[in-house]
């Protein structure tokens, strides 16, 4: 596991979760190359190089923390700001050349969030707006009346960064605070999501079944056909190797590794309507028979 130094943004490896220190975890929608893209690991570590190369030249005092993106350094410096030396981001904290770390990230990025003293959700699309509002019937903070229209809402893999930690800090576009995912609990918006019980993490995963669990995710997209298997390995305890171009095969490994730990058939009533597949996106659904439908842009089979 590699996490970033809060102070000067280089990276440390830690042989497993377990022997790491406190550290904090972002949660957020990646731009695309064209909105200017994400740092990868190589680019970090590019920047190291470089802070290194000027140091020995005039003893310059940069750290590879300036040359960050944006998004990327107010996350450090806020999780610096509440005393955290590490921090660890999905976008720099992989290295995805490599096809076995991609593959442990993945099977390990449940625990990750689950082992984070504090998720960061960066809400990148919900402006800060002062004032109350009513959503409802109820009165709230006008920037949380915009959260259900957020990007972060309809990703595959932010499901289980709700999930899995016990402490997640939403942050609108400006990194000012809009609220927790206890302190929105209550809230229509968030119960229309999952349960209350289980934001509160009164209730535990296991206590759900199969087909519920599925169900939260049911509306959810991912960029890559194959991560809407693997985006719910941690929602199911599953350990699965990851193989990037096996396209809808991935999700029915998925179905047979639950039914393989999971003594529960609910699997097989898992179903929502059939919807007309997105220009952007793969989106995966079963049938009341257990069957795949498979949606793409272009046909479902």
């Amino acid at each position: 596991m590699w996490l970033l130094s809060t102070k000067t943004g280089r990276l440390t490896y830690y042989s497993s979760v377990h022997k790491a220190p406190k550290y904090a975890i972002l949660s957020h929608v990646w731009r695309l190359p064209e909105e200017g893209g994400e740092d990868s690991f190589q680019l970090v570590e590019a920047y190291a190089k470089k802070c290194d190369r000027k140091h020995l030249i005039n003893r310059g005092t940069a750290t590879p923390r300036d040359f960050l993106s944006d998004k990327v350094r107010r996350f450090l410096i806020g999780a610096a700001e509440a005393g955290l030396d590490f921090a660890w981001c999905d976008t720099c904290c992989i290295d995805k050349t490599s096809s076995a770390e991609l593959s442990e990230a993945i099977n390990s990025m449940f625990e990750y969030y689950a082992r984070a003293h504090v998720c960061v959700a960066y809400l990148a699309d919900v402006a800060p707006v002062k004032g109350r509002e009513y959503y409802g019937d109820q009165i709230i903070d006008s920037s949380s009346a915009r959260i259900p229209s957020s990007k972060w809402f309809h990703r595959g893999w932010t499901l289980q960064e709700l999930l899995a930690p016990q402490v997640v800090v939403f942050l609108a576009s400006d990194w000012s605070r809009i609220g927790t995912k206890c302190d929105l609990a209550e809230f229509r918006f968030m119960t229309s999501v999952l349960p209350a019980s289980i934001l509160r993490c009164e209730q535990d995963l296991s206590d759900i079944s199969v087909s519920v669990r599925l169900s939260w995710a049911s509306q959810r997209q991912t960029t890559r056909w194959e991560d809407q298997a693997y985006c719910l390995f941690g929602l199911f305890g599953i350990n699965m190797p990851t193989l990037y171009g096996e396209g809808g095969n991935a999700f029915y490994r998925l179905q047979e590794e639950i039914l393989r730990t999971h003594p529960d058939f609910s699997l097989f009533a898992w179903d929502y309507e059939r919807e007309k597949p997105s220009t952007e996106y793969n989106k995966v659904c079963t049938t009341t028979t257990g069957a795949i439908v498979v949606l793409t842009p272009s046909l479902a089979i």
